[in-house]
């Protein structure tokens, strides 16, 4: 993967090999770690997660399928870029899901559960003090709220949605988002101990929007819509 910082991937042991390298990768595109239109390699890849390059061809094709990598020539493979239209589509359907389960987390969520949502948050701003990537800490924010909902079946989805856009959090990133972010998760938490589902809606839906709209002031080009 051409530019690919040292280290990104962590390396994956023999046993489930495939599903492994798969769910790896997912989890750094999904943390933002690598710009729309990156290109892939199957050798460097397989290097740094520590595996044949068969597991991760197996991988890869998963990914093709689902639409997150292209073919960029005869053996080359690159993340596939948004339209500002697939971007916008996808933004809607965020709205709308993670909303809805930040509303239904709200109202059944457990003190304990709420000691665990801070205690990330806690290394989220302690992450972007020491100016590190926050990417990651922000992902397992996010779904860890949203586990609290038990709607696997929604949670699925909104996985499914971040690996479409996850490319574009590195803008977000690059542009100061971190504080951001955490006034919004400041903002979440409170209306969690409250058990304010209206407001912790308005906060999630607020930290999705403010996103999208430094990515549409970053990126200067988008993909023509087929």
């Amino acid at each position: 993967m051409n530019g690919l910082p040292p280290l990104a991937f962590q390396r994956v042991a023999h046993e489930t090999m495939s599903n492994q390298v798969y769910e790896e990768i997912r989890r750094v595109i999904m943390g933002g770690v690598l710009q729309p239109g990156s290109n892939v390699s199957i050798r460097a890849l397989a290097d740094q997660l520590g595996t044949s390059m068969m597991p991760v061809r197996d991988a890869l094709k998963r990914l093709i399928s689902e639409r997150i990598l292209e073919m960029d020539g005869p053996r080359r493979l690159r993340l596939r870029t948004l339209s500002q239209s697939e971007f916008k589509e996808i933004l809607a359907l965020r709205e709308n899901l993670e909303a809805s389960l930040v509303g239904r987390a709200a109202s059944i969520v457990s003190q304990a559960d709420i000691d665990r949502l801070a205690a990330i948050q806690d290394r989220i701003e302690q992450s972007i003090k020491n100016s590190e990537n926050f990417l990651d800490l922000n992902y397992e924010f996010h779904f860890t709220l949203y586990g609290f909902a038990n709607r696997p079946v929604t949670v699925i989805l909104v996985e499914a949605l971040w690996l479409q856009v996850g490319p574009f959090l590195n803008y977000y990133r690059l542009r100061n988002g971190g504080p951001i972010a955490v006034n919004h998760h400041r903002s979440l938490i409170e209306a969690l101990r409250g058990r304010n589902s209206r407001d912790a809606k308005a906060a999630i839906l607020a930290d999705i929007r403010d996103a999208a709209k430094v990515i549409f002031d970053e990126v200067s080009t988008w993909r023509e819509t087929k």
